[in-house]
């Protein structure tokens, strides 16, 4: 469940989350670093320790004959001259910050080169699990919002929640050893300081914490709904320009924006609040045993260097205290991002298998025909069947088309037969082998599948043909060949300056619609499919590019079986099997001249030259209330 709507995480809950997210090398990685925070921390110590008796010498060398430390000091060392002491305490001094600084810029190169491998891990990993989930997952998922997952969200915990805590951790061992120094000289002094910055800082985050965490939730929610609206109004400029609705999307990402900024505003507000009452009461413990030493009589250096070693300790413990209470905010921040990651992972694990081919899966194997056996399919909370007991037999060679009015089952059925969608009820037979999980990643090895809107991706048009191959590994001239026989050659030629290196923009958007499918035809050539499905994919074609890629298809060698939806006669007319579909239910499975004769719906197609020809009233079912027309739109 989401952050907003789910219960607030705890700071131990947001680290126990992230600790179950890592890997057993990175766990120990991580049981490393705390070794190394310890060693930091007694650095920090020793380098604050060495500075009491430095500052005493240089106030009153004679004091090494007397009964206070520094004559401990030159006793435990043989009794040196105390000038040759205070040359050994100075190299002592400036050895332990520089080894100090050495160590801390180590420390923080290695958290960081860990967190950022984490997060690339996890990203990569997450991403791996979206394209593994079934086709039908994505029906119901808003593309900005996964992609803010993958990168934003994973970002965000890395960063923010899973550095934060390390860094916290760090910063406790910090304050612990620098405290347990200033206790250790003065535990009147040390235990006061203790006690009232621990109390303070137990106060002040108490207090900030329910309000840190609402404006994190809501700067989330806010997140998610601009990345939206920057989406649709990116990805829909030609439309929106087009209906003149331009600044209504304006409006809405202002709106969500606005919501956005104010709650990121105010967590950076206070995020330094707690630094500064901590700042406060630790001068006023100072200042207290500033005029405490100045009260005794003689005033002695041990005394003046105590109110040095407190004054430094002090400010060491500053940044510590701010970054403390940063961090913390920083956990708040990062509660709903890493609430959405194991929201998504939860999600796609419950899913079935994988729905992709394996590193090392085997192919599939020859096969002489498919088979659809009572194949039942509904959409997830649909309240009818988008098919109802399909039972077909495709020999292997044949060119089989599918026809039917808008929303019969046309897509529906074809994506079943691609693996895209699994049969509620039925089965789907290669040769004598059934369609399973097992085996769908290399089924669709064997399929180029091309959709009324092709996916094309903002890269040259060689990387769009061969999608999916590493360009060393690109033939160019099988690539030249496919688009030749998907009647592109003449554009190829005349009017891309740049061949092959053409950058095609997103979505093809430096294409016609009709040049955007003859990609995606010669794409599926490429391929060199077994099986060859086209969902309206010369719909966007004039007659004689139809006509030019029809005659390609007819070249094709029989070892290729072709399955075409379409709206024109023309495209099915020669096929050796037609498929006619009426709200998802076979009526009629024959050639074109047998259709015509013994199916009157087809008959009907026929005579009025439409085969998308729609039922009176529109496409809703009445049996079912659902508008399969925007689901296949959709799928398209």
């Amino acid at each position: 469940m989401p952050a907003e709507l789910g219960v607030p995480l705890s700071l131990k809950k947001v680290a126990l989350l992230s600790w179950r997210m890592l890997t057993v090398g990175e766990r120990v990685q991580v049981i490393l670093l705390a070794v190394a925070m310890t060693i930091n921390g007694l650095l920090q110590s020793f380098s604050l320790a060495a500075l009491l008796p430095f500052i005493g010498l240089i106030l009153d060398p004679p004091a090494v004959h007397g009964s206070g430390y520094l004559a401990a000091l030159s006793h435990w060392l043989g009794d040196p001259d105390p000038h040759r002491l205070l040359v050994g305490c100075s190299l002592a001094v400036f050895a332990a910050i520089v080894v100090k600084n050495a160590f801390h810029l180590a420390y923080t190169h290695w958290l960081n080169r860990l967190v950022t491998s984490v997060e690339k891990r996890v990203a990569v990993a997450l991403l791996e699990q979206c394209m593994r989930a079934p086709y039908v997952w994505f029906l119901s998922k808003n593309t900005a919002i996964l992609v803010k997952q993958v990168m934003g969200d994973v970002v965000t915990w890395a960063r923010s929640g899973l550095k934060s805590i390390l860094s916290l951790t760090s910063n406790t061992v910090t304050m612990a050893s620098i405290v347990v120094l200033l206790v250790g000289i003065n535990p009147l002094f040390g235990g006061a300081l203790t006690v009232l910055g621990g109390l303070v800082t137990l106060v002040v985050m108490t207090g900030l914490r329910p309000s840190l965490r609402r404006m994190a939730v809501r700067k989330h929610v806010a997140s998610k709904e601009a990345y939206k609206v920057v989406n649709h109004a990116l990805s829909g400029a030609k439309d929106i320009k087009a209906g003149g609705s331009e600044q209504f999307f304006v409006d809405q990402f202002e709106r969500h924006y606005r919501v956005f900024a104010l709650n990121a505003a105010w967590p950076a507000t206070l995020q330094p609040v707690p630094g500064y009452v901590i700042e406060t009461v630790v001068a006023l413990i100072v200042v207290g045993i500033g005029i405490y030493v100045s009260g005794q009589t003689p005033l002695r250096s041990e005394l003046v260097a105590l109110v040095a070693v407190y004054g430094v300790g002090a400010v060491r413990l500053l940044p510590v205290f701010s970054e403390f209470s940063a961090t913390i905010t920083s956990v708040q921040a990062a509660v709903p991002a890493i609430d959405e990651i194991q929201h998504v992972r939860a999600e796609l694990a419950a899913l079935e298998g994988p729905d992709a081919l394996p590193p090392d899966a085997a192919p599939l194997g020859a096969w002489d025909r498919l088979e659809l056996r009572d194949v039942v399919y509904g959409y997830p909370g649909a309240r009818g069947n988008a098919l109802n007991g399909v039972s077909l037999v495709i020999e292997k060679g044949w060119r089989v088309g599918i026809v039917g009015r808008s929303g019969s089952g046309k897509t529906s059925l074809v994506d079943v037969l691609a693996g895209l969608l699994t049969a509620t009820s039925g089965r789907v037979l290669i040769g004598d082998r059934p369609l399973s999980s097992a085996v769908v990643g290399a089924w669709r090895q064997q399929i180029g599948y091309v959709s009324q809107h092709p996916f094309i991706a903002d890269e040259s048009l060689r990387f769009n043909v061969a999608l999916g191959v590493g360009r060393g590994s690109v033939d160019e001239a099988r690539v030249v060949r496919a688009l030749e026989h998907a009647a592109f050659g003449e554009v190829l030629k005349d009017e891309l300056r740049d061949g092959l290196d053409t950058q095609l923009g997103e979505q093809g958007v430096r294409l016609s619609g009709g040049q955007r499918q003859r990609v995606a035809i010669a794409r599926a050539l490429y391929r060199d499919a077994r099986l060859l499905i086209l969902d309206e994919a010369t719909s966007a074609l004039d007659s004689e590019s139809e006509r030019a890629i029809g005659s390609a298809f007819g070249r094709l060698s029989r070892d290729t079986t072709i399955v075409i939806v379409a709206h024109r006669l023309s495209t099915v007319k020669e096929c050796d099997r037609i498929l006619v579909l009426e709200k998802g239910e076979v009526v009629g499975y024959d050639t074109h001249v047998n259709l015509v004769q013994d199916c009157p719906l087809y008959r009907r197609f026929v005579e009025l030259g439409d085969l998308s020809m729609e039922p009176p009233g529109g496409d809703l079912e009445p049996e079912t209330g659902r508008d399969w027309t925007a689901v296949e739109e959709r799928q398209a």
